[in-house]
């Protein structure tokens, strides 16, 4: 996994913000030889989170069982995939946001006390300060009109003054 990842950085040009790897189940065996996943290093998952693509139905604990798999193996956490989701439960949106819901404060609450999303902001600049800018240049310009006029409201025709 570790020249997997140099040679990703190698390619892109920068270390991605994280690699999710997906295992295949191997059919070619007959049910006889267990799939492994590669180990991850601990020294590779302390500077790049790598995750692993989770795909078994839910029930019966499998999906639990999948993500302490990955964890025994030093992955950094799992996706869990749509195949995860029952059938029935695809075509009602409403159910399929309960569903995930449920699965993942089950995994939070039975698996890791220390379960949080992680993210990394590579944005140049904060939003939210731009967004500040923006709205001052718009007051600014006189866009919205000059706050001293006098407009006359008449609610009779339906104007209607706020705040």
């Amino acid at each position: 996994i570790e020249s997997l990842a140099s040679d990703i950085t190698l390619i892109i040009g920068q270390e991605p913000a994280c690699l999710v790897l997906k295992v295949e189940e191997n059919d070619d065996t007959g049910g006889e030889e267990e799939t492994t996943l590669p180990p991850v290093p601990k020294s590779l998952s302390k500077q790049l989170p790598i995750l692993g693509s989770i795909s078994v139905m839910a029930g019966g604990n499998r999906m639990g069982a999948a993500t302490k798999l990955l964890k025994e193996e030093g992955y950094t956490g799992g996706i869990l995939r749509k195949a995860c989701l029952p059938s029935p439960f695809a075509k009602d949106l409403d159910l399929v946001g309960r569903f995930w819901s449920s699965c993942i404060e089950d995994l939070k609450s039975t698996k890791s006390k220390s379960f949080q999303f992680l993210t990394r902001n590579y944005m140049d600049k904060s939003m939210p300060v731009e967004w500040a800018k923006y709205q001052k240049s718009v007051i600014d310009s006189g866009a919205l009109g000059n706050p001293e006029d006098n407009i006359s409201i008449n609610s009779d025709n339906g104007d209607y003054q706020g705040f």
